[in-house]
């Protein structure tokens, strides 16, 4: 396994000898130090550079992996990632850049700032998929940055990687749809009748928060598991996320929270908007007001 691993290694390092390499002498992480540095030292000959982001993603119970490469002033588009991937509206939901140091060095055997499509094939097992995205490859012959380390880069044409490397593994993707992209509209509960979930601890966690209510820790069953809520977030409150939702850490049977290999909790995101939260709340607070009510009622006939 090993000296497979070593040929084709030696192989890609071959094919990469015929594209120029540099050595800036200076250490950069982000694109934003290597664009300065550029400015510095009056560098033309890269038209730009290859960002590699790891996003992760959770699919079923499991945490995964993909590399996303695009130009180094773009943003990740999520929706092109989901749609080019075929994920999940539930798992688009969960897709995230968020991830620290220690796990980008842990999945990709390289520091933030040395990732590149040039991953070892041992990581590249790890890895759901490398996809090049539609901004990346809509100029193909444009020649690129791609960072060997923090101060060491082999310059390359988006296409001409793209083909040493597909051939390498199937793991390497790029765009197929030339229009807009957008989250699949699969339909969504607009009410609280129409998502389907139960409460287990009696809304005993619920407090009062100025104008809204807290509902982090309140236990709920969704479908065939239980989860302990966070707060329910909404498009005011949180400018980030493109839908509203609900952040959820899993429990096992036994009450206990589910953990991951790592050690931390299992999170995923429901389909639980504030609104909807607070519109169950706000029902169960009226029946039990109305059951109050029946009870003194029926208490007031027995005195008389």
């Amino acid at each position: 396994m090993l000296q497979s691993t070593q040929t084709i290694e030696y192989t890609l390092e071959d094919k990469l000898r015929t594209f120029p390499r540099i050595d800036y002498g200076i250490e950069t992480v982000t694109c934003g130090q290597k664009y300065q540095l550029w400015e510095r030292i009056g560098f033309t000959r890269a038209e730009d550079m290859i960002k590699s982001v790891l996003i992760a993603y959770q699919k079923g119970r499991q945490e995964r992996h993909i590399l996303v490469c695009t130009t180094g002033k773009s943003e990740i588009d999520f929706r092109e990632v989901a749609y080019e991937l075929s994920l999940s509206d539930e798992e688009a939901e969960t897709l995230t850049a968020r991830l620290f140091d220690y796990e980008i060095e842990e999945i990709t055997g390289k520091k933030r700032g040395e990732v590149s499509p040039l991953i070892e094939e041992s990581r590249l097992e790890g890895l759901e998929v490398v996809y090049f995205t539609r901004e990346l490859m809509r100029i193909s012959d444009k020649i690129y940055d791609v960072p060997l380390s923090l101060r060491e880069s082999v310059l390359v044409s988006a296409a001409d990687l793209f083909s040493i490397l597909k051939e390498r593994s199937s793991k390497y993707k790029t765009f197929s749809h030339d229009g807009s992209y957008r989250f699949k509209d699969d339909k969504k509960p607009d009410t609280a009748d129409d998502f389907k979930f139960s409460v287990l601890d009696g809304w005993r966690k619920v407090r009062k928060e100025g104008e809204k209510f807290s509902f982090y820790g309140t236990k709920i069953i969704h479908g065939s598991d239980t989860y302990i809520l966070k707060q329910p977030r909404t498009k005011k409150t949180d400018s980030k996320s493109k839908k509203e939702g609900c952040i959820a850490v899993l429990l096992d049977e036994d009450g206990k929270k589910v953990k991951r290999e790592d050690g931390r909790e299992y999170r995923t995101i429901l389909p639980v908007s504030y609104g909807l939260v607070e519109q169950m709340y706000k029902t169960h607070l009226f029946r039990k007001s109305s059951a109050d009510w029946f009870t003194r009622q029926k208490f007031i006939s027995r005195k008389e």
